[in-house]
């Protein structure tokens, strides 16, 4: 991969993850009361080391160094951009619900996750029928895409009260006895906020890498069956 390429792919990324790094900073002000979060802080410091986490990935993946595992970027992250728009909706079904019946919005939300998932399986098979494929260029594939994905999630939690304002109070009693340990109603809605957003940096990769392996893993054999 050329250094153009590099670039093509390296700089809005890495914007990406430094606008994701501006919400997060604004969510947390003021600074002093991090420690002050469930977990001595780990609940706001969790995000952030994430996210620190994601800037050193993309500088090595799409450095020279990583280049023998990035052959696939320049596809597999046009469905990680898939993946990160179908879970922006899931999460803003989640925030803000736009169909009355609760069950069956819980439902939709589920089949967007699963939709997600479907796109970074299909990065595995991508990559699983590049030259010289591996194992290992299928985990990666779907790892990549879903960190793609991921940020584009956690920005979407993050900005969502930016952009519709504070969520309704729930009125599940069971959940507003559970959020009584919490605090406030401001520190409860930050609360949910940064663990899902840690939720999608943390998780996302690692169901990404099991998906593309196990879609690879099939699309092979099927492949291998229909030539015999």
């Amino acid at each position: 991969m050329g250094a153009e390429a590099q670039s093509i792919l390296r700089i809005p990324l890495l914007l990406l993850t430094a606008a994701d790094m501006v919400l997060l900073s604004l969510r947390l002000q003021p600074w002093d009361d991090i420690f002050s979060l469930p977990g001595n802080g780990t609940t706001g410091l969790d995000p952030i080391i994430s996210l620190l986490g994601y800037f050193g990935l993309i500088f090595w993946l799409t450095g020279k160094t990583g280049s023998l595992l990035v052959q696939a970027q320049s596809a597999i992250t046009v469905l990680g951009l898939l993946g990160g728009a179908i879970l922006a909706a899931a999460v803003t079904l989640a925030g803000r619900p736009l169909i009355a019946d609760p069950s069956l919005s819980a439902h939709v939300q589920i089949a967007l996750l699963v939709a997600a998932g479907v796109v970074w399986g299909f990065a595995g098979i991508r990559a699983a029928r590049a030259p010289k494929s591996s194992v290992g260029f299928s985990l990666m594939a779907g790892a990549w895409s879903a960190m793609v994905s991921s940020l584009i999630a956690c920005g979407a939690v993050l900005s969502q009260l930016y952009i519709f304002g504070p969520p309704p109070e729930t009125q599940d009693l069971w959940k507003q006895f559970q959020e009584i340990g919490i605090g406030d109603p401001a520190t409860v809605v930050l609360v949910h906020t940064l663990n899902a957003a840690t939720g999608f940096l943390l998780l996302g990769p690692l169901a990404g890498a099991a998906l593309g392996l196990v879609f690879a893993f099939f699309g092979q054999r099927r492949t291998a069956d229909a030539h015999a």
